[in-house]
């Protein structure tokens, strides 16, 4: 998980310029968590 939180990270590097760099990485990192978990959860019951 942790890679595919700086895979996000790196392909969304242009758009740090308007906020600062920690508030993205977190909130990379709290979205990437909900759609390691939850989606395939979710998944589990459609």
């Amino acid at each position: 998980m942790i890679q595919e939180v700086f895979i996000r990270v790196l392909n969304s590097l242009s758009n740090f310029n308007t906020v600062s760099l920690e508030t993205s990485i977190f909130s990379i990192a709290k979205h990437t968590r909900i759609d390691h978990y939850l989606i395939p959860y979710l998944m589990h019951f459609s």
